[in-house]
């Protein structure tokens, strides 16, 4: 039942003729801080360009900073793709005409 609901809502998402394309590019420096309530994995940091594009992608160009190893650079770019997807389709009209490229880690988020 719940995975027929999530083909119907991403067939909806992703075939219909109206969404929202970027219309110019650019570039943006991303925060999150969540409450210090443990872990202090609740604060992120992002540099992401984002391109007008006819459907929704996410890439990565950025240079893993020394102490991260492949593994978790690759969960990291898994949780900010999610996260875009979360946020860009989940308006009624879908923002799906883009292409958002993880440039780099700021150095804050490095160290």
């Amino acid at each position: 039942m719940q995975r027929d609901l999530l083909h119907a809502w991403y067939d909806w998402k992703s075939a219909g003729p109206y969404y929202f394309r970027l219309s110019r590019t650019v570039t943006k420096e991303s925060e999150f801080r969540g409450p210090q309530a443990g872990h202090p994995s609740n604060y992120a940091t992002a540099l992401l360009r984002a391109e007008p594009a006819d459907e929704l992608a996410f890439l990565s160009e950025a240079q893993r900073p020394a102490h991260f190893n492949a593994a978790h650079c690759e969960e990291l770019e898994r949780a900010i793709g999610i996260g875009i997807v979360d946020g860009l389709m989940s308006h009624y009209v879908a923002y799906r005409g883009c292409k958002i490229t993880l440039v780099g880690i700021p150095v804050g988020m490095a160290s």
